[in-house]
């Protein structure tokens, strides 16, 4: 994997959990297992949750939840995760209960089948939508 795809991801996911987690005073717990190869790393955040209607949406360029205090936020961080972690040749999938907690997940395989080899900052570009150079 890339290492600087990665730490944008985990900086993206990290920042929401804390951030939701604030809100109730909650926990956020990061997990990394590795099973002869591939590594799982999991961010759970005991915050307010995601209404079960908004999942769908939620990886979505601009999508903003109505009922989130994300006002002034651009509503790209979970869309740059998804397409940094297609790019790896790896998918997120996020678990969440409206009552309270969500869970992001994904893998990191040893070879990313397909991988591309093209460096990080072009890959932010594209991800982002910008010319290449």
């Amino acid at each position: 994997a890339d290492a600087d795809l990665i730490e944008r991801v985990l900086e993206n996911l990290l920042d929401n959990a804390i951030r939701y987690a604030a809100t109730v005073r909650g926990v956020v717990d990061v997990a990394v297992e590795s099973d002869g190869g591939d590594v799982e790393i999991r961010i759970r955040d005991t915050g307010p949750g995601i209404p079960p209607e908004e999942l769908p949406q939620i990886f979505d360029r601009f999508y903003s939840s109505e009922s989130s205090n994300d006002h002034g936020r651009a509503g790209l961080g979970l869309a740059i995760v998804r397409r940094i972690l297609q790019l790896q040749g790896s998918e997120i999938v996020v678990e969440s209960s409206a009552s309270g907690g969500t869970t992001f997940r994904f893998r990191l395989h040893q070879e990313a089948p397909g991988a591309d080899l093209t460096t990080s900052e072009e890959r932010l570009a594209e991800i982002r939508g910008e010319p290449s150079l």
